[in-house]
């Protein structure tokens, strides 16, 4: 399992997409990995139960410029940035929006 690390003032922004995440059942969230990393699937464990490749990191940055644009990925440095939305359901219906465009390979 993963989980976006925020880098921003927006505490609030944190706690949303955090949220978003929980909310999310297993086929969303690897929607999510793959929008952001490219990848569908998380690296295997080892024996130990660590990961053997690097831990799967996502950073969440705020965009401030437009509350209309939905969230854009980069998978080469595993970042997704979200416009500072109104409100947890427009963030959510967004994301959504924007998962749903990388599934019909609009992203």
């Amino acid at each position: 399992v993963f989980s976006p690390t925020v880098i921003s003032h927006e505490a609030v922004v944190s706690t949303q997409s955090t949220g978003i995440v929980k909310e999310m059942n297993q086929k969303e969230r690897q929607q999510l990995l793959y929008f952001a990393t490219g990848s569908s699937t998380l690296p295997p464990l080892d024996l130990t139960g660590e990961r053997t490749r690097d831990r799967v990191s996502i950073t969440v940055e705020i965009q401030h410029d437009s509350r209309s644009a939905l969230p854009m990925a980069s998978t080469c440095g595993q970042r997704i940035s979200i416009p500072l939305y109104r409100s947890f359901q427009m963030l959510k219906c967004k994301l959504n929006t924007a998962l749903q465009c990388q599934t019909y390979n609009l992203g």
